[in-house]
This record gives structure tokens, C-alpha cells and sequence, in this order.
């Protein structure tokens, strides 16, 4: 494996079983159990601020896909009235997740 690149840490992939357990009581949110397998990542060790990922856009140029798009889900529990009142598009296994033009 290759070294750490600075203020990284290194996450081991592996597959897991995702979901809720087939006899719960489910939730509107659940989805049904699956098995999921994740690649080995490296990850910030700490939250990316607001200002490095400014500057990190500045500096690259980078677009995001939501600014790609002109939308970006949004998890409804945290999404505004306005945004509610702007989409009706939900993603069909997961309907707590909306699709919110502008966001």
C-alpha cells in the first residue's frame, strides 16, 4: 500500500450487509437488506472546512456535481419548505431523499 499522502488515513474495504433486518418493523426510510462491497479509500483525517474546500475549488477549478446538474439531493428531514415546495422528485427504494433543482 502506498503512503499515507499528508492528513490522510487509510479505510480497508470490505463487503458488509447493508439494511434493515428482514423481521424489523420497518421504517418509511428502511431499505431491504443487500450486501454492499466498499474499495479501500483514503480519507480526510479531519472534517474539509468550508474554506479549504473554497480554496480547493479556487485553486482546481472544480465543479461539483450538483453545479453540474443544477440539482443535488437533499435529505428531507433537512430540507427547507421552499425546497419541498420546488421538487415532487424522490428516488423510488429511498423517498426520504429528494431532488431539489438549485440545491
Amino acid at each position: 500500500r502506498e503512503e499515507a499522502p499528508p492528513g490522510m488515513v487509510h479505510i480497508t474495504g470490505a463487503q458488509f450487509v447493508m439494511g434493515a433486518e428482514p423481521d424489523a418493523q420497518k421504517l418509511r426510510d428502511d431499505l431491504e437488506q443487500q450486501g454492499v462491497e466498499v474499495q479501500e479509500f483514503w480519507l480526510d483525517a479531519t472534517a474539509v472546512t468550508n474554506e479549504a474546500f473554497r480554496g480547493f475549488r479556487k485553486a482546481t477549478g472544480y465543479k461539483t456535481e450538483a453545479e453540474k446538474f443544477g440539482w443535488s439531493f437533499v435529505l428531507e428531514m433537512q430540507a427547507t419548505d421552499e425546497a419541498k415546495a420546488r421538487t415532487n422528485a424522490t428516488v423510488k427504494e429511498a423517498p426520504h431523499w429528494l431532488a431539489v433543482p438549485g440545491a
